[in-house]
């Protein structure tokens, strides 16, 4: 009599499980820089002494734009590693769940993207490396007023009004697709096994 079992892979499942685990500490680190954090670090959030001590440490103004860009390539790199992790655990699920797991990365990393630019950039960029056109260089200089001033409300509330709500939602709609592509089950597989019978006596 042939039954059919359930094929477990557990090496494979922890080496997936491994994987979410990075893209996971990715997508959190993506969302840090997305959102521009570190400006605010520079402008005394949380702790005044904080910015003062990465100004020093990097010996300039601008340091946020550096830390970030290297905060993108780091996200970057974690996204990969997450994902060769994920993808040699799926390796016995099949082609299209592999298939999933990368259209599902490269999902997340092009929200991130989007999300980084759904504030507008000349905020953060320094007018003496860009130009700058006169109402962007009125909104720049008023919004590192706030951070100067240690306003961090202000400022907040000053970056959420200029917002592109286009780029927001098209950002938001592709990191609910990448976490549906990625956690989209696969078909289990299942082995036949032979089960011989008893003699009955």
């Amino acid at each position: 009599m042939w039954h059919a079992v359930e094929e477990f892979n557990p090496i494979g499942r922890l080496l997936a499980g491994l994987g979410f685990v990075l893209l996971f500490a990715a997508t959190i680190i993506g969302l840090f820089f997305a959102l521009h954090i570190p400006w605010f670090v520079s402008g005394g959030f949380p702790d005044p002494a904080m910015g003062q001590e990465m100004e020093k440490f990097f010996g300039y103004a601008e340091w946020p734009n550096l830390v970030e860009t290297l905060g993108f390539i780091l996200c970057i790199l974690i996204s990969l590693v997450g994902l060769t992790l994920v993808v040699t655990g799926r390796r016995k699920a099949g082609i299209f769940h592999i298939i999933r797991a990368i259209i599902g990365v490269a999902t997340l990393v092009t929200a991130l993207m989007i999300f980084s630019e759904m504030i507008p950039s000349h905020f953060f960029k320094a007018p003496t490396t860009y130009t700058l056109r006169s109402h962007q260089q009125e909104q720049r200089d008023e919004f590192r007023q706030m951070l100067s001033n240690q306003e961090t409300g202000r400022a907040v509330g000053y970056l959420v009004d200029h917002v592109d709500m286009d780029m927001a939602i098209i950002g938001g709609s592709l990191l609910l697709v990448s976490v549906v592509t990625m956690a989209w089950p696969h078909k289990r597989q299942k082995k036949q096994i032979h089960a011989t019978q008893s003699p009955t006596v």
